[in-house]
């Protein structure tokens, strides 16, 4: 629901007791006035800024009607603003009419400076949401209705984790710059220094062109009982001897992910481990090789059954906070919760294409 923020000023004592949100009323008008003055601006802007980012309602008004305009390349003037606003019910009078949008067309002197007054516009915005989620969080600690404390911490950390999502933005790159770049890249190669994260399995990295790269997604595909999760724990030890990673497991619980582990580390036999048996004296000398070897790993696991794309998502966000992340491993994609699709085949779909983004936020390989 849009409040209407009243215009009115309150001295210190009233705003303590109100707790008014955080906001900057000159810097919402300083962008406004700045599109109006100039609207090739908006370029500067339409990237940062959607309507429900800034504090008063008609400003809301007005930039909306501002991005219709801006959006169908149609000029944004104080006449045709005017006539946009008129689409809405009390639109006009909402945003204050004419004499308002005139007083906005003056505010700046020049629109050079619009993108900080953006980002001033949208770092409030973020202020009001992590206060809403911080109330959130407190009306469910007292108010639990039933849920136990580990669902309420897990909604509270997702809530959390949705503020600090922050996507990279990328400009449209004229060709002359995309060259001299490919070039400097070109040289890096020829010095050695890829930018691939090496596989550590020499046949695997030759296939791959030096192994797997930050924002790409690889699947691993063979028929059950043929070694998918072998490999991909193999894959995870040799990743973390250089990077960060996390292994998510849907099927194993750590204890059977660690068995495995301390197999190969130690070269035993998988069943002398799972016997442990006291008199095995070469046995426990290997496991203990294999331990001093595995303490060394920066690895992370995982294994709640049943995840969806949104616990993926927390959890990896949870560890690159922690301990960075570099590569994730998700073992495996057909165990992970639906998305919501009627088509098991389309919330596949929907999961992978989820990761791919997943891979591209945060910079790491899946």
């Amino acid at each position: 629901m849009n409040a209407r923020v009243p215009d009115s000023t309150f001295d210190d004592g009233a705003a303590a007791t109100l707790r008014i949100p955080p906001h900057s009323i000159h810097a919402e008008q300083a962008v406004l006035g700045s599109l109006l003055l100039d609207n090739a601006t908006w370029d500067k802007v339409g990237d940062l800024l959607v309507a429900e980012d800034f504090y008063r309602y008609p400003h809301r008004l007005i930039f909306a009607a501002i991005s219709v305009l801006c959006n169908a390349n149609r000029p944004a003037d104080l006449v045709t603003v005017l006539d946009q606003l008129e689409k809405v019910r009390n639109g006009p009078e909402e945003a204050g009419g004419l004499a308002y949008l005139g007083s906005l067309a003056n505010i700046v002197p020049s629109a050079s400076n619009i993108r900080r007054y953006a980002e001033i516009v949208r770092e409030r915005a973020v202020l009001r949401k992590l206060a809403a989620a911080a109330d959130e969080i407190a009306t469910s600690a007292f108010n639990p209705q039933g849920r136990p404390v580990e669902k309420l911490v897990d909604e509270a950390q997702m809530l959390l984790a949705k503020l600090a999502e922050v996507k990279a933005k990328r400009e449209p790159q004229h060709i002359n710059q995309s060259l001299a770049e490919y070039l400097a890249l070109l040289q890096d190669l020829s010095e050695g220094k890829n930018p691939a994260l090496s596989t550590g399995i020499a046949g695997l990295d030759r296939l791959l062109n030096g192994g797997g790269r930050r924002g790409e997604v690889m699947v691993l595909g063979a028929r059950p009982k043929h070694g998918k999760t072998a490999v991909a724990l193999a894959l995870a030890r040799n990743f973390a001897r250089r990077y960060s990673v996390l292994f998510i497991s849907q099927e194993m619980p750590v204890s059977q992910l660690m068995h495995r582990h301390t197999a190969a580390m130690g070269s035993v036999d998988l069943g002398r481990i799972l016997r442990a048996d006291a008199s095995d004296s070469g046995m426990w000398e290997c496991v203990n090789e294999a331990a001093r070897r595995l303490g060394e790993l920066n690895l992370v696991h995982d294994d709640q059954s049943a995840q969806s794309l949104l616990d993926i998502r927390r959890k990896a966000m949870q560890v690159k906070r922690q301990y960075g992340l570099d590569v994730l491993f998700v073992d495996f994609l057909q165990l992970m919760q639906g998305a919501g699709e009627d088509n098991r085949n389309r919330e596949l779909d929907v999961i992978v294409n989820g990761i791919k983004s997943l891979a591209m936020d945060l910079g790491i390989f899946v």
